[in-house]
């Protein structure tokens, strides 16, 4: 390879690689962070909270008011939906930048790539009900386990000189 050869290919990779370079700074992880919050927290979450809410509310609605016509109820339930929405849009005004913090713009459009994606969508959605179903096992195991893991940490520290 001569020099022209290998300053040809030096110019090409610099210019392939300067936009991703020029695309990671603070607006632009912004900016992406701020997408993502919106796909995920305030968009999704939303979507999955309502769908696991709504049938609970819309019951009570409708034992409480007999007389209320389908189209008020899905009326109501568009209110309640913007509620939410905004209810949580107050909540997360400051996690993208947060996000913007610890991630580079091209590994939040990565997220925002999965997250939105067919798997991404479901493991928004089942992640709460994991949780939920797990939880009770954690505390559990929390209760149980707590005291006996208090007690061999103090043996611990006694063993190595210090006071409890």
């Amino acid at each position: 390879m001569n020099l022209r050869t290998i300053a040809a290919a030096l110019a090409i990779s610099l210019a392939v690689s300067l936009p991703t370079y020029a695309e990671d700074n603070p607006e632009s992880r912004l900016k992406v962070a701020e997408e993502l919050v919106a796909q995920t927290v305030t968009g999704s979450m939303v979507d999955n909270m309502t769908a696991s809410l709504w049938p609970t509310v819309e019951a009570d609605i409708k034992s409480k008011n007999p007389n209320a016509d389908q189209a008020a109820i899905d009326g109501l339930k568009a209110d309640f939906i913007d509620m939410q929405k905004q209810q949580m849009a107050d909540l997360v005004v400051d996690m993208p930048a947060v996000y913007a913090k610890y991630f580079t713009a091209d590994e939040l459009k990565e997220i925002l790539k999965f997250q939105t994606s067919e798997v991404g969508r479901k493991a928004l959605a089942v992640t709460p009900q994991i949780m939920a179903e797990f939880m009770p096992k954690i505390m559990q195991s929390l209760q149980t386990q707590m005291p006996v893991i208090i007690e061999r940490f103090k043996n611990k520290l006694t063993e190595k000189g210090y006071k409890i």
